[in-house]
């Protein structure tokens, strides 16, 4: 196993293989490549891919089975095009940290975004940090629905202020809110922040 998937993230990968998952093949081959930028509660957030509407729900279900069975070269794939759109946004300027956007409403503290954020971390010669925590306020369920994500709530394991610019990593935005939230509270932190996900 690579050494990226070692450690933390090893309760995640059930078999290391060097071959890449038939479930990114697909979705790397329908997806619509174009960047997409959009904005949610004064926070722009931008994407690598869109859903192509005539194959959405089955891209859904792919997706699905990639983050359940996480493998290094689908994670360092997505990593790499979320480190060169987000090199592309700021002009090749540094980013201190790659932080990603926690689960809220699996209650995971390692997810498939913390997989994809470390390695678009290595990809920018940044530091990743995984100091964000998210929940549901209220009832919650194991699936990650919009309804679900206007009651997400972010918390932040650092106290004191800080400065620098913050890669905030996602694997999927729909409605922006889990981004928002996140980069108002980095913000009010001090740190700058620009936000990236694979599909929105």
């Amino acid at each position: 196993m690579g050494n990226y998937l070692q450690g933390e993230f090893s309760s995640l990968v059930k078999e290391y293989d060097l071959s890449v998952n038939p479930n990114f093949l697909f979705l790397d081959s329908t997806l619509i490549k174009r960047v997409s930028h959009k904005e949610r509660g004064g926070t722009s957030f931008f994407s690598c891919r869109s859903w192509r509407k005539d194959a959405k729900e089955i891209q859904i279900a792919s997706l699905r089975n990639l983050k359940r069975s996480p493998e290094e070269a689908s994670a360092a794939i997505i990593g790499g095009q979320i480190a060169s759109l987000a090199q592309k946004i700021t002009n090749g300027g540094n980013y201190r940290f790659v932080v990603p956007v926690p689960a809220g409403s699996s209650g995971r503290t390692v997810n498939f975004a913390a997989i994809i954020a470390h390695f678009a971390a290595a990809e920018l010669g940044a530091t990743y940090r995984n100091f964000l925590r998210g929940s549901i306020n209220g009832r919650r369920s194991q699936s990650s629905h919009p309804k679900q994500s206007i009651r997400f709530e972010a918390e932040c394991d650092i106290r004191q202020p800080g400065d620098g610019l913050v890669l905030l990593v996602d694997d999927v935005a729909t409605t922006g809110t889990h981004f928002s939230r996140c980069a108002s509270l980095l913000r009010s932190l001090g740190y700058a922040t620009v936000c990236v996900s694979w599909v929105s």
